[in-house]
């Protein structure tokens, strides 16, 4: 089966993880790797990420540890398997 073209939505639910750090940065062309400075900005308060999967009739969730992650995931892949798009908001260091 082809593609869809860009910007056209596939139709299938998938699962979706995002590494949320809580802050962000710009680096242009590696500019932290070569310089060492990973300066950036926190963001606060965090925004709810997992509630844009549910505002589009998926499932989002937040993980704060890594002992809440596993289960998570299975809780996500049973949505996507039930046709539904889940998104997971999981809080990383940067």
């Amino acid at each position: 089966m082809p593609a869809p073209p860009q910007g056209v939505p596939s139709r299938r639910p998938i699962p979706g993880v995002l590494s949320n750090f809580a802050a962000y940065a710009a680096y242009g062309a590696g500019a932290a790797v070569r310089t060492g400075n990973w300066g950036g900005q926190p963001i606060t308060p965090t925004p709810e990420y997992a509630k844009l999967a549910e505002a589009y009739g998926g499932y989002g969730e937040r993980v704060r540890t890594a002992d809440e992650l596993a289960p998570a995931l299975d809780r996500a892949l049973r949505v996507v398997r039930e046709g539904r798009l889940a998104l997971l908001d999981v809080f990383t260091q940067p």
